[in-house]
C-alpha cells in the first residue's frame, strides 16, 4: 500500500469513528431510557353501554370507549405524538364506589414512526368523589423507524393530561 492510500484509509477509518460517536453516544436504540410526560387534552367518545353506566352495577359494561390525545408530550421525542385508544371496561360496585377493569389497544403515531400496543388498567369513583380515577398501563412495540424498540409506560390521573412514567428500550 503506498502512503496516499494509507493516508487515505487512515482518513476514511477516522471520520467513520466519528460519524459514528454520537450515534453511540445517544444509545442509538440500544440501552433502556426513562421517560415521562403527560397526554395533553384528550376528546373522549362512549362506547355501547350495557346494564347501568351511570352506577355500574355488577355487570356493566362499556364496549368501544374511544380516545384520542393529539399532544402527547414525552421527555424523549420518539414517545411524542398522537394517542388512539380504543378500550372496553366491565364494571362492579360495591357500596359506592364502582370499579372499572379495563382492556384494549393503543397507538402513538408520529413522523418517526408508530408505537401500536395494549392498554390494561382501572377506573375507579365513588357516589361521595364522583371523579374518575385511573390507574394504566401500556405495553408498545415500535414499528417504522422505532422498529426493534418496545415502550412501557404508566398513566395515572383524574382527567386529562394524564401523568405518564415509563421507559423505551431494546426488544429482547
Amino acid at each position: 500500500m503506498t502512503w496516499h492510500q494509507l493516508s487515505t484509509a487512515r482518513s476514511v477509518t477516522l471520520l467513520a469513528a466519528l460519524i459514528a460517536l454520537p450515534l453511540i453516544a445517544c444509545g442509538g436504540g440500544d440501552e433502556t431510557v426513562e421517560i415521562n410526560g403527560t397526554t395533553g387534552d384528550c376528546l373522549n367518545v362512549d362506547g355501547t353501554w350495557t346494564g347501568d353506566p351511570i352506577g355500574g352495577a355488577p355487570g356493566s359494561l362499556e364496549r368501544g370507549f374511544t380516545q384520542t390525545c393529539s399532544d402527547v408530550q414525552m421527555s424523549d421525542e420518539r414517545a411524542s405524538g398522537v394517542l388512539e385508544a380504543l378500550v372496553d371496561c366491565e364494571l362492579t360496585q360495591e357500596g359506592e364506589a364502582t370499579t372499572g377493569v379495563c382492556s384494549g389497544t393503543v397507538t402513538i403515531s408520529n413522523d418517526g414512526g408508530t408505537w401500536q400496543g395494549t392498554v390494561e388498567g382501572t377506573t375507579s369513583w365513588t357516589t361521595s368523589e364522583p371523579v374518575h380515577v385511573h390507574a394504566l398501563d401500556s405495553t408498545f412495540l415500535g414499528t417504522g423507524g422505532y422498529d426493534g424498540l418496545r415502550m412501557v409506560f404508566h398513566a395515572a390521573g383524574y382527567s386529562t393530561p394524564w401523568t405518564l412514567t415509563g421507559r423505551i428500550e431494546p426488544v429482547d
